[in-house]
């Protein structure tokens, strides 16, 4: 019976301290996996709807404003998605969608990266306990950097 015990009592635990260590290795894979994909589809979401909002971004009038409103409302239905902003150089919303709420009226960090940089930027980070990625595009007038498209994902 001793011998017995000191034989499988070493082997139990090492199969088990083997399968916590390769579920561990899993997740952390899946998880990696899974931002990846979000990424790529953040990546061409945001090129398509930039191709969309800077035509209306550059004439700059009111009728431009809801055009990009439109197409803002259009597209954030989504899945994951909690919204989709756009901003101006200033920080100032041009157009938010309204399950943002008022947390986006004016532009994160990643945005005004992404107009200072004039190249995309992401992010991921929390806001009011929900962990969030951003991903957010420079939109062009005149050939510079004058705004930002940013989408906004919910991670969790």
């Amino acid at each position: 019976m001793r011998t017995t015990l000191k034989i499988v009592l070493p082997l139990v635990v090492s199969v088990a301290a083997v399968s916590l260590l390769f579920a561990g290795y899993q997740v952390r894979t899946e998880r990696k996996n899974l931002r990846t994909d979000l990424a790529r589809r953040a990546e061409l979401l945001a090129e398509s709807l930039q191709e969309s909002i800077e035509p209306q971004f550059e004439k700059k009038d009111r009728g431009s404003e809801r055009a990009i409103q439109r197409v803002v409302d259009r597209f954030a239905q989504r899945e994951h998605m909690k919204g989709i902003a756009v901003y101006e150089a200033d920080g100032s919303a041009l157009a938010t969608t309204l399950t943002l709420g008022t947390y986006f009226r004016s532009a994160p960090p990643v945005a005004v990266q992404a107009i200072a940089r004039d190249k995309s930027e992401n992010d991921s980070e929390s806001a009011s306990d929900t962990p969030m990625y951003f991903y957010s595009l420079p939109l062009h007038r005149n050939g510079h950097a004058a705004g930002s498209l940013l989408l906004i994902y919910d991670t969790s």
